[in-house]
């Protein structure tokens, strides 16, 4: 099949926000260097592990840019890196709603920390029943055995959200008690929370650009037309979540209370690559 060749305005912005892309993530390695090894005692490490997870994704995305100035069909690949930056920020919100730097930390934040965890707890159960090496599966037992106080019930089941958010603070109690059902805590759910919470912060454009990737991760019977589509709403929404990308860094860094600002600052620099 031939490939499906981009207008040259579309290329040249694909073109700038990989030059961008370059410039911070190398601001993003300088930030996670300088954290590296401090202590926290308000689960501030938490929230720069998410800065990690951004980093590690924009690593991707900046090779497949050149692939899909060659062939726009590859945006399947590179929308799919993507979704999973929309999430990130939006678990960044959802998890800044129950933090304040000026109080200890709230329980409310780690018992939503726990249910995050829960996830990851369901596939270690399931390695560990699979797992044929008997080494490596020793090493998912212990992980399951250090977690074992906090989310599992004396049956051995894992607690459900409602069982998790019993020591939360009243305030966070009441505004949670709708979103106890199911597993785990959905995009729409955090969503949901935040405007609840925080209602100055404004996460509609990013949900809507989160399930438009979200359309590239399954097949259905659109895929093909969806994958051929041009790039307009795609770019659009490139730009919509890195900016989005851009303020939950920022607000993760000053809500750390750090001393030295400098780095936000440097952000800030480069922004001008974006306009």
């Amino acid at each position: 099949m031939n490939r499906r060749l981009i207008d040259n305005n579309s290329s040249q912005r694909l073109r700038r926000i990989k030059l961008f892309l370059i410039d911070y993530n190398e601001i993003l390695k300088s930030i996670l260097l300088d954290l590296n090894g401090i202590n926290t005692k308000k689960y501030e490490h938490y929230l720069w592990n998410i800065i990690s997870r951004y980093r590690y994704n924009i690593e991707g995305v900046i090779p497949i840019i050149p692939l899909v100035i060659n062939d726009s069909r590859i945006k399947m690949s590179l929308n799919l890196i993507l979704r999973s930056i929309a999430s990130d920020i939006i678990t960044s919100y959802y998890l800044m709603c129950f933090y304040d730097n000026k109080k200890a930390p709230t329980i409310a934040l780690r018992n939503e920390l726990d249910i995050l965890s829960t996830e990851h707890i369901i596939f270690l159960k399931g390695v560990k029943d699979i797992e044929l090496d008997r080494k490596k599966s020793k090493v998912f037992e212990d992980e399951l055995i250090n977690l074992q106080e906090r989310l599992f019930n004396n049956d051995g089941k894992i607690k459900n959200k409602k069982e998790l958010r019993k020591t939360s603070e009243d305030v966070y109690l009441e505004i949670l008690k709708e979103f106890n059902s199911g597993k785990f805590i959905t995009e729409q759910q955090k969503i949901d929370t935040i405007k609840k919470i925080s209602p100055n912060t404004d996460l509609k454009e990013l949900y809507a650009r989160y399930k438009y990737y979200s359309q590239f991760q399954h097949f259905n019977l659109m895929s093909k037309r969806i994958i051929e589509n041009d790039l307009t709403v795609n770019i659009e929404s490139f730009d919509i979540i890195l900016r989005n990308l851009v303020e939950s860094i920022e607000y993760i860094l000053l809500i750390s209370d750090l001393s030295n600002k400098k780095h936000i600052k440097e952000l800030k620099r480069i922004m001008y690559l974006l306009d």
